[in-house]
């Protein structure tokens, strides 16, 4: 299979004081490095929840409810989302904390410059893993053992090789009928100390 770039998107939700549910999205970029000429979705998705999801979710709060795995061939606008397996809960007690506070990995690449750097930013998280402003020294060992799965190839079930990518989304043209992309490989994944932020995501006073 030639080069191929999908863009996978863990998505949960999250009860809100007001009683509604916010909608957390986390998108992943991979490029198909090689293959055996066959791009099944579910399968892509399968190996993305045990490698990936299967770790994430349990170091969420337990209000994080996930929804599903979704996969998207951006080969073409044309191309459909695909929804696929429903995910991991997350399963750390204790209150949360605000939806705008978040634990963030720093994601390197091959390349140097600004466009291939990126970051996550995983929220709910549990007020007990955390201390002032930090994460605590457990939680982050936890992390930071896990952030090798931000870096890992994903074997599918049909043979494909799927390596995690930085893709730029400034540099890369994804509307035109014939995408362009600019993208580099991940080489290492980082767990930041300091918790961070995600102001889109606060919740708003009710009017």
């Amino acid at each position: 299979m030639p080069a191929t770039i999908v863009e996978i998107t863990m998505r949960g939700s999250v009860p809100k004081s007001n009683g509604s549910e916010e909608i957390v999205s986390n998108v992943f970029h991979y490029s198909c490095e090689a293959g055996a000429g066959t791009l099944v979705p579910a399968n892509v998705i399968a190996i993305f929840d045990t490698t990936v999801c299967a770790f994430i979710g349990p170091l969420l709060s337990v209000e994080y409810t996930a929804l599903a795995t979704t996969f998207r061939n951006l080969m073409s606008p044309l191309n459909p989302v695909v929804e696929g397996a429903l995910g991991t809960d997350g399963a750390v007690t204790g209150d949360r904390l605000p939806l705008n506070t978040a634990a963030t990995v720093r994601l390197r690449c091959a390349d140097r410059g600004k466009r291939f750097r990126g970051s996550k930013h995983f929220a709910p998280i549990s007020e007990d893993d955390t201390l002032l402003d930090e994460l605590k020294a457990a939680t982050l060992a936890t992390w930071t053992t896990q952030c090798a799965q931000f870096i890992a190839s994903l074997t599918d079930a049909n043979g494909n090789l799927w390596v995690p990518i930085v893709l730029s989304r400034t540099y890369s043209n994804l509307t035109a009928l014939t995408p362009s992309f600019v993208y580099s490989r991940i080489t290492s994944a980082t767990i930041n100390k300091i918790i961070g932020t995600m102001r889109r995501r606060r919740e708003r006073v009710a009017s």
